[in-house]
């Protein structure tokens, strides 16, 4: 303050402004004249008791803050103008913001159809983005506009990463990481996929009376497995040793104990729910003899707190098989098994596939 004494009597003795100039440091009208009044406002600045933005032509370094030695500059201007080729005052900015990329999501695909994944990345100061991306697949490009363009054959199935940067075109540029995740399936006789090349698929099985499982066995795939809440899956399983997941047309067995019931059990392997209480598991098996050869009822099932290699896993959970024995209508019959997997949140996971039944225990699949 002691400095700044000298200063303010000074303005409180000039009674008139100086000439016009072309740029004036404490100009802060743009006038190119500096007043007693723009004088004081910087004064202020210096003080702390104003912000920078009520006078940023004072700041000449662009440090952010206003010093005697800049204010000494605005009295200069005041009393003897300015000089007609004076540098122009730098102007505090925001700072370039980096790309902002699109919510992430598992696009899911089949082999033989076209995938086009806009990486969906945007500037949020409305600029350019462009981006690229190293080790892609074999057949995979990104284009000029940030898509994703692929159509994965019966040799690039299972989960894949992507890994992708993207810079906007300031000066200097910002630049953003991010990454794709995809799963391609093998397209068999029992799924019947529904593609947009943006979005993804789904598949649906058709009803149990159309038989889909007579010809060859589609690949097994391992599941993708991103961190949670992507990642949230539910697999069926039915080893004997092991979980074996099951995949369409595989083969389940059904316990048979004539005209006293019968029963389903199965395995059921989840990730990305809440454990902490007991999970909620139904199932429902729809068959051409019976309709609804199982329709729940709801399970109140623990499952283990720590996860194993990401899942939580329950096995042999039963369900009563519907109806009057002796149920030898099912041996060998297909149906369209749903199980599903709800948390005390509310979150759930679900999977169906079309299975096989009989009343033998089948080898083990592999895991």
């Amino acid at each position: 303050m002691t400095v700044l004494r000298p200063i303010l009597a000074l303005l409180a003795s000039l009674a008139m402004a100086a000439p016009a100039a072309a740029v004036c440091p404490g100009d802060c009208s743009g006038d190119g004249t500096v007043s007693v009044a723009e004088l004081l406002t910087g004064v202020t600045i210096a003080l702390g008791s104003a912000s920078l933005e009520a006078c940023p032509s004072f700041d000449r370094d662009g440090d952010g803050r206003v010093d005697v030695a800049e204010l000494l500059a605005a009295v200069n201007a005041l009393l003897d103008g300015c000089a007609d080729e004076a540098s122009p005052t730098p102007t505090p900015s925001a700072a370039n913001r980096p790309p902002i990329t699109a919510t992430p999501f598992v696009y899911r695909g089949f082999a033989a159809h076209p995938i086009a994944l806009p990486l969906g990345v945007e500037d949020p100061e409305g600029g350019a983005v462009q981006c690229h991306a190293d080790g892609l697949a074999a057949g995979m490009t990104l284009d000029a506009d940030n898509v994703l363009r692929w159509t994965p054959n019966d040799d690039q199935l299972g989960p894949r990463q992507v890994a992708f940067a993207c810079t906007d075109d300031a000066t200097p540029p910002a630049a953003v990481d991010g990454a794709l995740t995809l799963h391609v399936a093998a397209a068999d006789a029992c799924a019947m996929p529904s593609c947009d090349p943006a979005l993804g698929c789904t598949a649906t099985l058709p009803p149990p009376d159309e038989a889909c499982c007579g010809g060859r066995a589609a690949p097994r795939v391992a599941e993708v497995t991103p961190d949670c809440p992507l990642g949230a899956v539910l697999e069926i399983g039915r080893n004997t040793d092991g979980f074996g997941p099951l995949r369409n047309c595989d083969r389940i067995r059904i316990r048979n104990f004539q005209q006293s019931g019968a029963e389903l059990s199965i395995h059921v392997r989840i990730s990305c729910l809440n454990t902490l209480n007991r999970i909620t598991v139904t199932a429902q098996l729809d068959t051409v003899p019976r309709g609804k050869a199982v329709d729940g009822p709801p399970m109140g099932v623990f499952f283990p707190v720590v996860p194993t290699d990401g899942y939580y896993e329950r096995r042999n959970i039963r369900f009563a098989i519907l109806g009057g024995g002796p149920y030898f209508d099912l041996d060998d019959a297909e149906g369209n098994l749903t199980v599903t997997a709800t948390d005390s949140t509310g979150a759930s996971v679900s999977r169906t596939v079309r299975v096989r039944m009989g009343f033998t225990q089948p080898a083990d699949l592999p895991e």
